[in-house]
């Protein structure tokens, strides 16, 4: 089900914080999941280089070997 727009991002941070616990703890482990992991993170780092709040990325390797210590 979608959010709300009154409440999208409340309703996404504790969702958010979740997934990144999930990184650093490399406990991902389903091929899906490891895919759309990558997506989100470079999809929010796309936002953060068009808004110029970080500057362009040179690469996203070290992106890929987080995915890729998941387990």
């Amino acid at each position: 089900m979608a959010n709300m727009s009154y409440c999208r991002f409340e309703n996404t941070f504790n969702d958010l914080r979740e997934c990144i616990q999930a990184l650093e703890n490399r406990e991902i482990s389903s091929t899906s999941e490891k895919r759309y992991a990558e997506r989100l993170i470079n999809e929010f780092l796309d936002f953060c280089v068009a808004e110029s709040i970080i500057e362009e990325l040179e690469d996203d390797k070290k992106i890929k070997e987080i995915i890729d210590e998941c387990e």
